[in-house]
Parts: C-alpha cells; structure tokens; sequence
C-alpha cells in the first residue's frame, strides 16, 4: 500500500453491511447496508468500529518496529438464526503514522491467513486494501483527501517492494488468504466467521506472527428485576 493510502486511518469504499441499531451480531450485512447507505466513509468506520468494540473479545499485538506492526481482536459470538456469528478485525502497517514518506524501501510483507474450526470466514470490509477493485482517493478522518491516486495498479502484483495486496481463492470456505504488502502505510481486513456452535478456535496469521483465535459466546446479560414498593405503615 503506497503512503498516500493509510488503511487504519483512511477508508476505502463504501460500508459493506453493519447494522446501525439492533443487535449488531445477529443483523444480516445485506439487510444492515441500506441503514448505513447514506453515511459518510468516515462516520461508517466510526460506527462500525463502536459497534465491534462492544463485543471484543480478545486483542493482540506484534510488531516488527514502532514503525511496522499488527493490531487486531475477535469479537464474541452471538445467534444469527441457527448458526453463530463472530468477526476478527486485523490492521498491519505503520499504525502510529511515524512514517511520512513510503517507498519501496519500507517494504513489509504482510502475507496471512484466518482460519477457523467448525465454521467458515469470509472478507466482509477491506481498510486500505489494494486489491485493484479501487483505486480513488482514500477521505481520511480529518475529511481531507489523501492527495494522490493509488499507484499500486502500476505494480506487477504482490511482492517485495509492492504496495499491492491480493485475496488469495484456498477452495477452503473455512480460510481467508492473503497476500499483502506495505510500502510505509497500512493495510486492514474486517473477516466475518459464521460458526456451527458458540465456540470455536482457530489460528490468525500475518506476516511472520502468529495468534491462536479461540470465540466464546458472549456472556450473559444479568436479568433485571424490580422491586415492589414497600407499603407505608398506616397511621395510628
């Protein structure tokens, strides 16, 4: 990904399904787009991270340098009909924006894989992503353009000193494949698992890391109950 296209910062593309109000695991994506059609590219990844933060899980963290690592999480599970529904979130790259020039000397191969047990995984949000479907200016959350048109098309694909990143076709329904690079920005994929039970594991790889992925239920909410007031003494 060149500079000018920062993946945790900068939003590609329109928000692909999340449900605005409601309970946000069980909501259908396709259903949840039209909620969220007339938001900004900004406001939708505001949201959508919100709504995904409130059921976090599990978090993790590597890093190569200050400059070059990978934040992400898994979210709980919850019911979707008569299966069960938990995302990961993943975002690799120069996270804290300490680089102000990319170029191919600040490649970083990001290569990597979801993959879950009795269940399947698929993309459903890219952050950043350059897999060619586009290739407009990306609105950072400031509302000012990012300056330049990507140049990845330019590339011969995903490689050292590529920018350009590729979802990679495993025939597994239950993998999610990448190849992806950095050249001094940031990259980040938003993965969807629907699950046969509440609970499943898994493992999370980018880059040269590893995280095992294990999805828990989420807790139960306590019940909430009432308490009858008191009747007042009768007067003598």
């Amino acid at each position: 990904m060149e500079k000018t296209m920062t993946g945790s910062r900068f939003v590609t593309g329109a928000l692909k399904g999340i449900a605005v109000a409601g309970i946000l695991m069980a909501a259908s994506f396709a259903t949840a787009q039209a909620a969220t059609s007339k938001l900004s590219a900004t406001e939708g990844r505001a949201k959508l991270m919100k709504q995904l933060k409130a059921t976090q899980a599990d978090t993790f963290e590597f890093k190569n340098s200050d400059q070059d690592m990978v934040k992400g999480f898994t979210t709980s599970s919850k019911p979707a009909g008569d299966k069960y529904v938990a995302y990961v979130f993943l975002d690799w790259g120069d996270l804290n924006n300490l680089i102000q020039k990319g170029g191919k000397d600040k490649y970083s191969n990001w290569d990597g894989y979801v993959k879950v047990t009795g269940g399947t995984a698929e993309v459903v949000r890219k952050f950043a992503f350059d897999d060619g479907t586009s290739h407009k200016l990306n609105v950072p959350e400031g509302g000012k353009t990012a300056g330049k048109a990507a140049t990845a098309k330019k590339s011969s694909g995903p490689g050292a000193g590529s920018g350009q990143d590729e979802l990679i076709s495993s025939g597994d329904p239950s993998t999610v494949a990448w190849k992806a690079g950095v050249v001094g920005a940031t990259d980040g994929l938003l993965i969807k698992l629907t699950l046969t039970s509440p609970q499943a594991t898994g493992e999370i790889k980018a880059g040269k890391f590893t995280h095992a992925l294990t999805v828990n239920p989420a807790p139960a909410q306590p019940a909430t109950t009432t308490t009858a007031p008191k009747a007042k003494p009768k007067a003598k």
